[in-house]
């Protein structure tokens, strides 16, 4: 057995020197180990654990279309989409869940926290501003300067919780692993649901359709048998169950795309947890819906769905 097979592994892992069998294609899988200071990642192709470790295997595939993707130790990482012919062998490298083809230098992406530093500035400043104001119209009323500083601290306080909340969704939005420098990026017509990889541009929808664009993330932890949540759970999280209309669809963590008719369309999340919404198609346009879920093994998971 190879030794970073997943333990949960239900496809076939081979070494990293051997070849795939007649007819299959062939997915090789480096994960190096870049400063002996990160977890190891677990990966799995198409929903299915394959490798957990650092190391280099081939997993043997059918030909056509594969999504690779790595979870990390609570979370999911990157998504990888590829499409490969009979007898040919993708090589690819997993470098702190992030995925890149053998050869190819490592995406460049600007830090969450420099991309933050206009909302960051812009907030500060304006709320500054908003409460210099709001003292000096207050002293202009004549009332002590102890009450001026009372009564501008209640909107003060209320303004500031705001300015947080917000600062902390959009970088949680920035750093998320579905977040890529390609979200505006459009590429060509598809016609059939697909898994789109990180850095992916996203498809246009067929002329007089629309699209829905879904946005799957999970944080995982796992109940022991005291009753007592473990936040260092590290096992392999399923991938999710989608429907469209009540019909099931192909889904997984990271980014899924369903090319629509225009009109009202009901998505509903039922594993690992259940959440509904409606959402409204246009021709030619795109809806983005956001699915954060809490995954807890042997506990009662929750998943919320809501624009993105």
């Amino acid at each position: 057995m190879i030794e970073i097979a997943h333990p949960q592994a239900a496809m076939t892992v081979l070494g990293d020197r051997e070849a795939p069998p007649n007819g299959m294609a062939g997915i090789h899988i480096d994960v190096p180990d870049l400063d002996g200071k990160d977890f190891a990642p677990q990966v799995g192709v198409d929903g299915e654990p394959v490798l957990y470790g650092f190391g280099r295997a081939l997993i043997p595939v059918t030909p056509g279309r594969h999504v690779v993707e790595a979870q990390k130790l609570r979370g999911q990482d990157g998504t990888f989409a590829l499409t490969i012919r009979a007898g040919e062998v993708a090589r690819i490298v997993c470098e702190r869940g992030r995925f890149r083809v053998e050869g190819t230098p490592p995406a460049r992406r600007v830090p969450p926290m420099v991309r933050m530093a206009p909302l960051i500035v812009g907030g500060v400043l304006a709320l500054t501003a908003l409460l210099l104001g709001l003292v000096f119209l207050l002293h202009l009323t004549g009332l002590p300067d102890g009450l001026v500083v009372a009564l501008a601290a209640v909107p003060g306080t209320a303004g500031l919780v705001w300015f947080m909340f917000r600062t902390g969704q959009a970088y949680d939005a920035m750093f998320s692993p579905t977040w890529n420098q390609n979200r505006s990026s459009r590429s060509g017509p598809a016609h059939s649901p697909l898994r789109l990889g990180d850095d992916a541009a996203v498809p246009t929808p067929p002329a007089g359709r629309g699209a829905v664009l879904l946005e799957l993330r999970f944080h995982a932890s796992a109940v022991d048998a005291d009753g007592v949540e473990d936040f260092d759970y590290d096992g392999w999280v399923a991938a999710p169950t989608v429907r469209i209309d009540g019909r099931t669809v192909v889904a997984g963590w990271g980014r899924c795309w369903y090319p629509l008719s225009p009109g009202l369309h009901d998505v509903e999340l039922t594993e690992p947890a259940t959440a509904k919404t409606r959402v409204e198609v246009t021709a030619g346009g795109i809806s983005t819906l956001r699915c954060q879920a809490t995954v807890i093994h042997q506990g009662v998971s929750t998943a919320t769905l809501a624009p993105g």
